[in-house]
């Protein structure tokens, strides 16, 4: 071969290879994966549009994707924006391990080839708001497996300091934060705004909001919530409250949005502004309300007389009155209940012991915080349900509990032991076997009532002295109407049927009692006799 078919040859595989090039590199390129891009808006009440870019380039044939989208169509705007639609459904939405979802659904969409498809809606609470603080808290984020996703969010132009974020984001430019999130994953964003809140006061005695003009529609919700609460727990308490202050905060920090709702301790039996976490105003209806009515009877306890070092009893008395007058209002409270009784499987054997000794500067290591308030919402309505009775209205173990509230304000003295909240518990179930059986199962100190009654006075306390003439206070009261009505014999007959049943009851202690019905049967008689003859 001569070099000028050499040079012929050369030149034909440079032309083969520049031509073939191209079609080897397309041939080897993958399709690009589909992507779904939300971008969110955040104006400065809190509020925000939202809105979803689908867009699958790299389709050609028939395909399918799915995302979440508010469970109210209604809600929402879809625009197909180029390319085929075959078909949309909208189904039931499920979190990864069970459950489902309580505000969004499943958009199922059916298309061929390439396609952009967007998905629009408007979020009222996207991010809380009580100056200075602010919280941003993404809808649910999925899609189908494979899709790759990204989350924009622009802050309002009121943002001074963005404080932390749950995901680190990709990029991050002024007040707009870009994240790359995972399937069926949420975006938080703590930080901090300029400017001061417009308060509004709202409600008369005893309950008034100070809270944010952007929430006085939920101060109004939560308002109506106490005034019928109130009714209800006034009967349970047999008491009313003066006066009631709530405010509205927004946790500092993500890892305090755990904290539903607060009221400092002015004193052991004082407590001061109800202080309600405005987060939780996108839970399911009825969990806010929840949220409230537990605040609300810390302060009905305190005033009862029940000290804050009996935690255990607050929180427990606090979460179990609070759900079920929650209950009224939606299904929130319902929830609740499922998942402190999760928490307490398996420590409400011998073990569950640990939250006797519960106070606000002291908890027991070994547990978390949750399965303390869980273990005492488990105790409390097992005592509800033991002493339940037929006359019960609202909740169960109603009648118990207002028994124990009555003669815990009878007392001079408030309530700050376990031992003495037993023995009170004990009395205001009468002092029966079951009574008995059901606090000793449980881990109370009680002594049985013939035990109590062989006891000298002097080593009696005045809460049990109290509490065994309430046990007395009947057939005393019955003795002494008989003698009204001049039926000595029925008197003297209570009087020995009474005496009979506490034979063994400290002597002093009944022939105490039995001298002062003596007495008042013998000044009754007294005023029946005939006048002497003039």
């Amino acid at each position: 071969m001569n070099k000028r078919e050499m040079r012929r040859l050369y030149l034909l595989l440079v032309i083969l290879v520049l031509v073939e090039l191209p079609f080897l590199e397309m041939s080897a390129a993958p399709a690009p994966d589909p992507e779904l891009r939300y971008n969110c808006v955040v104006r400065n009440d809190g509020s925000a549009s939202l809105s979803a870019l689908f867009t699958d380039a790299g389709a050609t044939g028939p395909e399918t994707f799915w995302m979440l989208v508010p469970n109210n169509e209604s809600e929402y705007k879809t625009t197909v924006i180029s390319g085929d639609v075959n078909g949309m459904q909208v189904t039931d939405a499920y979190i990864p391990g069970g459950g489902e979802y309580v505000f969004y659904s499943n958009l199922s969409v059916q298309y061929v080839g390439p396609i952009e498809f967007s998905v629009a809606w408007n979020i009222s609470y996207a991010a809380l708001i009580v100056e200075p603080d602010a919280l941003f808290f993404s809808p649910a984020i999925a899609s189908s497996p494979g899709t790759r996703m990204e989350f924009r969010v622009v802050l309002p132009n009121i943002t001074t300091q963005v404080t932390e974020t749950s995901d680190v984001p990709t990029s991050k430019v002024n007040t707009t934060l870009v994240f790359a999130p995972s399937n069926h994953d949420r975006i938080g964003i703590s930080f901090r705004v300029s400017g001061s809140s417009s308060n509004k006061l709202i409600g008369s005695p005893p309950f008034q909001f100070d809270v944010p003009e952007r929430y006085e529609d939920i101060a109004e919700r939560l308002l109506t919530f106490y005034e019928n609460a109130s009714n209800v727990l006034n009967m349970l308490f047999n008491m009313s409250l003066s006066s009631v202050r709530v405010e509205f905060f927004v946790p500092q920090s993500l890892e305090d949005i755990s904290t539903a709702g607060f009221t400092p301790i002015e004193s052991a039996y004082r407590l001061g502004t109800i202080f309600i976490n405005i987060f939780y105003v996108r839970t399911e209806k009825g969990y806010l309300e929840a949220i409230a009515a537990h605040e609300l009877v810390h302060h009905y306890l305190a005033v009862s007389g029940v000290s804050s070092d009996l935690l255990w009893f607050h929180e427990g008395m606090a979460n179990y009155v609070g759900i079920k007058i929650s209950e009224l209002s939606g299904l929130g409270g319902a929830s609740m209940v499922d998942s402190l009784m999760q928490a307490s499987s398996g420590l409400t054997g011998g073990n569950h012991t640990f939250v006797f000794s519960w106070t606000p500067s002291h908890s027991d290591q070994r547990y978390t915080l949750y399965e303390h308030y869980a273990v005492a919402y488990w105790l409390t309505s097992t005592l509800a349900q033991d002493f339940s009775t037929p006359s019960d209205r609202f909740i169960q173990g109603q009648a118990f509990f207002t028994s124990l509230f009555t003669n815990m304000r009878h007392l001079s003295s408030e309530t700050s032991s376990n031992d003495q909240l037993a023995e009170l518990m004990y009395a205001s179930a009468n002092f029966s076997k079951v009574a008995f059986a059901t606090l000793t199962s449980l881990g109370f100190n009680v002594k049985p009532v013939f035990v109590l009654a062989s006891e000298p006075t002097s080593q009696l306390s005045s809460v049990t002295v109290y509490l065994l003439s309430l046990v007395l206070e009947k057939p005393v009261n019955s003795a002494i109407q008989a003698a009204a009505s001049s039926n000595m014999s029925t008197a003297l007959t209570i009087m020995n049927e009474a005496g009979d049943f506490f034979t063994n009851f400290n002597s002093s202690l009944l022939v105490l009692l039995l001298l002062l019905v003596a007495a008042a049967i013998t000044m009754l008689q007294k005023d029946h006799e005939p006048p002497p003859p003039v």
